[in-house]
């Protein structure tokens, strides 16, 4: 807002009257910002800086600089205030005063019910006095005229123009200048607003500064700032952009000018109070109908289904949480079921945006100190050029006039009490001579011109003194509120980010101060995960290793330790087809990190279910089958360290045992230990790792994806980078000794990989990878488990330019696997090349190739070799609808086997972001050459909708009650 030469006057009218004495102590900082509102309560922080703790009394008054005098706002006085050592920050109710001597209540239920500051020039005089300390001081303030970003005031009249555009934000070649607005426009838009607002007994008016058009809003005598009017589609988008900053960038719209700067601190709080995403529920439903005259063999699918997916995300107390669920009619026919729903709390976003805020912070208080440095040598080299020009001043009067500094005080322009009584008569007789009243007087007509300049340099010299204070003023309290910002935010957040796996709660604890009271609370603040459903977690290698549990897990942070519950059931299809099922319950212990040291204790119980147990399938002879009738427990303590920053180390030690068992459990029959180490090789670029495992052969856990009991693992690996990173190599070896029943058996296995990294040359890569889970085919028979083992080869290469817009990636890959499992192998190799071609509008890909996929058993050998060619492309008619064709041929040792044909066209309403979908597919296949031909018809029909609506509980009208 600018401040005319007037109000300056004012300012500093008012600044120069004030009485500043300096605190007792001078290492005692305080500092102040101006009133604000949350939970519809009007208070004051004050943040200061003491070496002893003390109790005083604050009182604190408020005016508005206004022309042509002040407006005094309130007088309060706080008794019995504690004031701790260090340094902090206090918030001041501003209802429960002890003292009141004067109150604008008309005033603060504007800061109350919009969440504003009306604009203005604010004086500020707080005064602190205890047995030690007695402070006075005056800060001055500037509150722009444009409605505060992110303020409830602004967030409603946003509200009657968002939603309306679609777009992500125009790039910088197309965009266009804001389209010229009439008359009619700027009426029906300030109508617009007024209609928004005006039951919150708010009225506008439209005001024009330098051609552009604003609506002046106005209540109960106050002015509450100005929004500017543009064009229909200007301002949607204006609306969106400002939505985009707040949600992503909100730092962006933080001050550090000199004139009306608060710290950067109390900016991003008031900023964050209200985060549009908390308004918001938004999701997406999904629906397919999927239909077919028959399915190919081995689909596994049925002939017709529909599939139902949705998700539903919004902030719950400020936590975001997603419901998803699914649901398939496929699922009628099978015993493992496919649907499921589940509700998630997102952690990992809230940790993200918390540390984007942290960050954005750390690096605008940078920017505002660097600046403050360059503020304080320009200010006071200004302060000095002020002061020379004033001492000046004070010079020449005294030489032309007699008069010193004293006599100058207190006169307020008086020029009468500043000269003689003969030189007032020779004044007065040259102003009559002016008149025409008496005959013309030389020398009272110059004593009369000497006398309009030192009026002239009286007034210029108490501007001058102004204009010092006043700067003095605001420098002086742009350094005391950036060093309490940096003592009381800042050190905190450095800190923090110094340190590895930062809970959520520290995080929070350690952003307090730029964040509103809702926004900290310790309990919601502390929840560190919260799972209901279908949830795939992995706790540790011995315990949940990633399957699959129905059920809940709730996580909270208790500072010294955090507790993590987890019940439910896990499931498995069994090889003779039933469903095995246990009930599994898991409490996990974290406790604190030391020094980038961290430990965690897992305690997890598991049972057969009842359905599981009443099959009589699941039960098999054998020595190594356990009756399960008892539950199993287990127990596991996890380390991750870091010796130092070369060397790191992961392990976990645990034990199971049944509760009815009479055996000394922990023991190495019963344990499981795995260590592991990555050690950086100094000053290279080299690491080399290795694991040691050991699983006695009466540990247990079946509801693991395998049972890795009675093994011995060794691991050792080397990778490295060679010329300057363009090459990278690794090797890894894996010994593997298994002992079950009388037999003891070992397993060797070498594997490698090596690629190179370049943007100017293809890109290679080739690795082979062998693993193992078991060593001899007949434990496979004996033991109830899921064994595998096998191997992967794939060898990569590709290369990908730009030119005239149009993105080029060619690509050949080579892929080799074989597995066993039990008594069969499985194997299979392709060898593919792909073309794919990009733009803006669509793509266009080919892929051919190779492949093999015999199959193996005791009795069978069946190859089946096939060519294979696909030529698929997508692209955008216009805006609402694109297109999709496709063709496949497959080509056997007989002749043609398949050949498929795809098209499918989409639709988008983008009012109403719905998307339709219409797929269909036409195959022709031929299983061997003395089969006959199939043919099959399938389509796909789909809807998918974005949804996005506001919660009804944030109107303006309920907040400013």
């Amino acid at each position: 807002m600018n401040i005319t030469f007037k109000y300056l006057h004012l300012l500093c009218f008012v600044v120069c009257s004030s009485d500043v004495i300096a605190q007792t102590n001078s290492n005692t900082i305080f500092s102040v910002e101006l009133p604000q509102t949350e939970n519809k309560k009007v208070y004051q922080t004050i943040s200061y800086q003491c070496f002893n703790s003390f109790t005083g009394t604050i009182h604190i008054q408020c005016y508005q600089v206004k022309q042509p005098d002040t407006n005094w706002l309130f007088d309060y006085s706080f008794e019995s205030v504690d004031f701790k050592k260090g340094t902090h920050a206090t918030q001041l109710d501003l209802g429960k005063a002890t003292k009141t001597s004067t109150q604008n209540k008309s005033f603060l239920d504007v800061i109350r019910k919009f969440d504003i500051v009306p604009p203005g020039v604010y004086s500020i005089n707080m005064a602190i006095d205890a047995e030690s300390i007695h402070f006075k001081r005056v800060y001055l303030f500037t509150v722009d005229s444009n409605l505060a970003y992110n303020s409830g005031l602004r967030n409603e009249v946003n509200k009657a123009f968002e939603g309306d555009f679609n777009g992500k934000g125009a790039s910088n070649k197309d965009k266009h200048p804001a389209t010229p607005i009439s008359e009619e426009e700027v009426k029906r838009v300030d109508n617009k607003i007024a209609h928004k607002i005006g039951k919150s007994g708010i009225t506008t008016q439209i005001e024009t500064i330098n051609g552009t058009p604003f609506s002046y809003l106005y209540s109960s005598g106050w002015f509450l700032g100005r929004y500017e009017i543009k064009g229909a589609h200007d301002i949607k988008e204006s609306v969106s952009r400002e939505e985009r900053m707040i949600k992503t960038n909100i730092t962006s719209l933080v001050s550090n000018n000199l004139e009306g700067f608060e710290p950067v601190g109390a900016q991003m709080k008031k900023l964050n109070k209200k985060n549009k995403d908390e308004e918001e529920v938004k999701g997406n439903i999904d629906l397919n109908s999927y239909f077919s005259t028959g399915q190919e063999p081995g689909s596994m699918q049925d002939q017709n289904y529909e599939e139902l997916h949705g998700i539903v995300e919004t902030k719950v107390m400020g936590l975001p949480v997603a419901v998803e669920g699914f649901y398939t009619t496929q699922d009628i026919h099978r015993k493992m079921k496919a649907s499921y729903i589940r509700v998630h709390y997102d952690i990992e976003q809230q940790k993200s945006d918390m540390s984007s805020t942290l960050n954005g912070y750390k690096s605008k208080f940078s920017e505002t100190a660097a600046k403050g440095q360059g503020l304080e040598a320009s200010g006071q080299s200004y302060l000095n050029n002020l002061t020379s020009e004033k001492n000046k001043l004070l010079y020449e009067l005294g030489k032309e006039y007699g008069l010193n500094a004293r006599q100058l005080e207190g006169n307020n322009v008086d020029i009468s009490k500043l000269i003689s009584e003969d030189t007032s008569m020779l004044i007065r007789k040259a102003e009559a001579t002016a008149d025409g009243k008496v005959k013309s007087d030389s020398t009272a007509i110059k004593t009369r011109e000497k006398s309009e300049k030192l009026r002239k340099k009286y007034e210029r010299l108490q501007e001058l003194e102004k204009q010092i204070t006043k700067y003095a003023t605001l420098l002086d309290q742009f350094k005391n509120q950036n060093y309490l910002d940096s003592a009381i935010n800042y050190s905190k957040i450095s800190k923090l980010t110094e340190t590895d796996d930062v809970s959520y709660k520290q995080m929070v604890k350690a952003g307090q101060g730029l964040l509103p009271e809702s926004k900290t609370s310790k309990f919601i603040s502390g929840i560190t995960h919260f799972d209901a459903g279908i949830i795939n977690k992995y706790e540790s290698d011995y315990t949940v290793a990633g399957q699959a549990i129905k059920g809940g897990s709730m996580g909270y942070d208790f500072n010294f330790v955090q507790l993590g519950l987890t019940a439910g059931k896990t499931e498995y299809i069994s090889r003779d087809g039933n469903i095995d099922q246990y009930n599994s319950y898991l409490t996990r212990l974290n406790f604190r990190q030391i020094k980038r040291q961290k430990v965690s204790l897992i305690y997890y119980n598991y049972s057969p279910s009842k359905k599981m147990l009443r099959e009589d399938a699941f039960f098999k002879d054998g020595v190594s089958v356990p009756s399960f009738i008892n539950p199993i427990h287990v127990v596991s303590l996890n380390y991750d360290g870091v010796i130092t920053k070369f060397l790191t180390i992961h392990s976990e030690g645990a034990t199971s045992y049944r509760s009815r068992e009479n055996t000394n459990f922990i023991g190495s029959d019963h344990g499981a230990l795995k260590t592991s180490l990555e050690f950086l090789i100094p000053k290279t670029n080299a690491t080399i790792s290795g694991e040691w495992e050991h699983v006695g052969d009466k540990f247990d856990n079946n509801s693991l994806p395998y049972t890795k009991a009675a093994t011995e693992r060794y691991t050792l690996s080397a990778s490295a980078d060679f010329l300057h990173s363009f090459l990278s190599a690794g090797l890894q070896y894996n010994y593997l000794k298994q002992s079950s029943f009388s037999t003891t058996g070992f397993s060797t296995k070498w594997g490698f990989d090596l690629s190179t990294h370049s943007r100017r040359w293809p890109s290679v890569s080739i690795s082979y990878k062998p693993f193992a889970t078991f060593r001899t085919y007949t434990d496979t028979l004996n033991i109830p488990q899921r064994p595998l083992t096998g191997a992967v080869c794939i060898a990569k290469g590709s290369y990908q330019f730009k030119n005239n817009g149009l993105s080029h990636r060619f690509m050949v890959i080579y892929n080799q696997n074989a597995s066993t499992e039990d008594t069969q192998r499985y194997s299979s190799k392709m060898l593919q090349v792909s073309y794919i071609l990009s733009s803006k509008t669509g793509m266009f890909n080919v892929n051919a190739g190779w492949m093999q996929l015999p199959v193996y058993d005791m009795v069978l050998y069946v190859p089946s070799n096939s060519a294979f060619l696909s030529i698929n492309g997508a692209t955008s008619i216009n805006e609402k609808i694109d297109i999709n064709v496709g063709e496949e041929v497959g080509i056997a040792s007989f002749g043609l086997q398949r050949s498929s044909t795809t098209a499918g066209i989409g639709y988008e309403i983008k009012k109403l972001s719905l998307r339709l979908r219409l797929q269909s597919r036409y195959t022709n296949y031929k299983l061997a050459s003395n089969s006959s031909s199939q043919n099959l018809f399938a389509g796909q029909i789909g809807i998918n909708w974005d949804f996005k609506t506001s919660s009804p509980t944030t109107k303006l009208r309920n907040r400013i009650r």
